[in-house]
C-alpha cells in the first residue's frame, strides 16, 4: 500500500500549463501519487485543466525586464511553502532558486540546448546553461548526448515519450505523409522538394499526398509554399497551420508515413524529436533524418533514416515504396511501448523523485517504489 499522505511536488515551467507536452505528461501520470502544484506563466492561452493538479499562474503584463524579474521573485515565494520535491524545467536565471531552497529537494530538468543559427548566440546560451546547471546536485537530461554537449557527467536520464494512439489498420496501398511540429530552423521546405522529386517519378505507380501541420515565421512558410509551387504540388500537399495537440488524433489515424525531419547539425544532433515517438506510437512508418537520437529508435522494421537533403528525402520514400508491404503497424506500436509516457513516469521519474526525500524516510520510500513498480507490471 502507498502511504496515506502524499508527498508534495512543485513543478515549475515558464510554459503555460498544458502547452509543454513533457511536463504536462509528467504531471498527468504523477498526480495519483503526489500532491502536485504547477507554477507557470499565463500567456492568455485557453486554460487547460487537469483534475488533481493545482495550477498557479504568473502574470506577464509587464515589460520584458519586469516580467522576468517578477517570475523569478514569485518562484522564490512559492518555494517558501516548502514542498517535498521541486522539479524545474530549466529557464535562464533558474539558479536563483538556491536563495530559498536546499539542494536535496531541487531537480533541474534540461529538455533542450540552444538551436540558434548564430554560433555566438549558441555558445553564450549554452555557457549560461552550463554554469547554472553546475549549481544543482540533481539534474535530469532528455538525452545522454545532450548531457555530453553540456559536459555534464553526473545526471539522471529522463527521456522523451509519447502516448499510444488508437489507429485504423494501416496499409501502403497509398502513401499519406504527415509532418507535425514547428517550422522553426528545420528547413521543412526540403521535405516538400524531396516529396516533389519522388512524386514526379512515382505518381503513376502510387497515389501520394502530404499534410503539413505546424507554424513558423512568414519567411519559413513562404519557403514551403515556394517548394509546393516549384513542383506543382498544390493538389497533393496541404498546409494546415497550427492544430492543438489534443485535436491531432484524426491526422495520425489516417496517415501512414511520419516525417521526422531535423537538420543534422551539432545543435540538433543530440535533441530527440517528439514527432518521432508520436509517429511510432500511432503505428506509422517513420522517414527520419539520421541524427544520433533518431538512430537510437529508427530501424528497418519501423522506418528509414536519411540525410538532410531533398534528394535523400526522395530516396527514403523510394526505399519505403520498395519495402511497403513489410511494415506492420501493430508491431511498430507494440515495440514503441517502452517510449510511452506512462511507462517513463512509472519506471523512471517516479522512483527518482521519491528517492529525493529525507534519508530518514528511505525505508518507506523504497517500499513505495517497489509497490508502485509492482502495480505497473
Amino acid at each position: 500500500m502507498m502511504s496515506e499522505k502524499k508527498k508534495s511536488l512543485l513543478i515549475i515551467n515558464q510554459d503555460q500549463f498544458g502547452y509543454h507536452i513533457d511536463t504536462y505528461e509528467h504531471a498527468k501520470w504523477l498526480k495519483d501519487f503526489f500532491d502536485i502544484t504547477f507554477f507557470c506563466w499565463d500567456y492568455d492561452l485557453p486554460k487547460i485543466q487537469l483534475e488533481g493538479i493545482t495550477i498557479i499562474y504568473c502574470n506577464r503584463n509587464f515589460n520584458i525586464v519586469k516580467r522576468n524579474l517578477h517570475f523569478r521573485l514569485e518562484v522564490l515565494k512559492m518555494l517558501s511553502k516548502k514542498f517535498d520535491v521541486i522539479f524545474i524545467k530549466y529557464y535562464v536565471g533558474v539558479s536563483m532558486v538556491h536563495l530559498a531552497e536546499k539542494q536535496k529537494r531541487l531537480v533541474c530538468d534540461m529538455r533542450t540546448g540552444s538551436v540558434e543559427s548564430s554560433f555566438l548566440k549558441r555558445i553564450l546560451f549554452d555557457t549560461v546553461n552550463y554554469l547554472e546547471l553546475l549549481t544543482f546536485k540533481n539534474k535530469t537530461f532528455i538525452s545522454t548526448s545532450l548531457a555530453k554537449r553540456f559536459r555534464i557527467k553526473i545526471f539522471h536520464l529522463l527521456p522523451l515519450g509519447a502516448n499510444p494512439l488508437p489507429f485504423n489498420d494501416k496499409n501502403f496501398i497509398e502513401f499519406h505523409l504527415l509532418y507535425v511540429g514547428t517550422f522553426s530552423h528545420l528547413r521543412i521546405e526540403d521535405t516538400v522538394r524531396g516529396f516533389g522529386l519522388f512524386y514526379q517519378s512515382y505518381k503513376g505507380l502510387i497515389h501520394c499526398k502530404y499534410e503539413i501541420i505546424g507554424s513558423g515565421t512568414a519567411a519559413e512558410l513562404d519557403q514551403i509554399k515556394r517548394g509546393i509551387q516549384e513542383f506543382q504540388l498544390e493538389e497533393v500537399v496541404t498546409i494546415k497551420g497550427y492544430i492543438p495537440h489534443d485535436e491531432l488524433l484524426p491526422y495520425f489515424q489516417k496517415t501512414n508515413i511520419g516525417v521526422s525531419y531535423v537538420p543534422i547539425t551539432k545543435f540538433f544532433d543530440c535533441q530527440p524529436a517528439t514527432k518521432t515517438f508520436e509517429y511510432l506510437q500511432s503505428g506509422m512508418t517513420v522517414l527520419a533524418t539520421a541524427t544520433k537520437e533518431n538512430q537510437r529508435v529508427i530501424n528497418k522494421n519501423n522506418g528509414i533514416l536519411i540525410q538532410d537533403t531533398p534528394e535523400s528525402f526522395a530516396q527514403g520514400l523510394e526505399e519505403i515504396y520498395k519495402n511497403r508491404f513489410s511494415y506492420n503497424a501493430p508491431h511498430i506500436q507494440k515495440n514503441a511501448r517502452q517510449y510511452a509516457w506512462e511507462n517513463i513516469v512509472q519506471h523512471n521519474l517516479y522512483p527518482y523523485l521519491v528517492r529525493l526525500s529525507p534519508e530518514k524516510d528511505i525505508e518507506a520510500i523504497e517500499k513505495e517504489v517497489e509497490n508502485y513498480e509492482a502495480v505497473g507490471k
